[in-house]
């Protein structure tokens, strides 16, 4: 009979899966498209600054915001694939080499 133990490491998992888009949809927009560097670039470009060197740095603020945006796609993919492989219980007495996973607490929470 398994001896079946709650996976704590998991849940800190789904914290950071939660801010990762959280802070995503902050940036992004409900939708996900919205580059988090776009109002910035709009006041630039509706403001007084006009000029070859207004229009390059707009450019390259909206590169900016696309590696940001990009950034925290991709870490919350990673998380999301990181909290899919993990089980929701550990058998202590079957999976020793993952039972630090049932005492685990969250850096976060320190």
């Amino acid at each position: 009979m398994p001896n079946l133990k709650h996976n704590a490491y998991r849940d800190s998992l789904v914290a950071h899966q939660t801010t990762a888009d959280e802070y995503y949809m902050d940036m992004c927009g409900d939708d996900g498209m919205s580059n988090p560097c776009s109002s910035t670039t709009k006041t630039i470009s509706d403001g007084a600054w006009v000029s070859p060197s207004a229009d390059k740095w707009c450019i390259h603020m909206e590169t900016l915001g696309k590696y940001i945006k990009d950034s925290f796609d991709l870490y919350s993919v990673d998380v999301s694939d990181a909290v899919a492989a993990e089980p929701e219980d550990i058998d202590v007495d079957t999976d020793t080499d993952n039972t630090w996973k049932v005492d685990w607490v969250d850096p976060a929470t320190w």
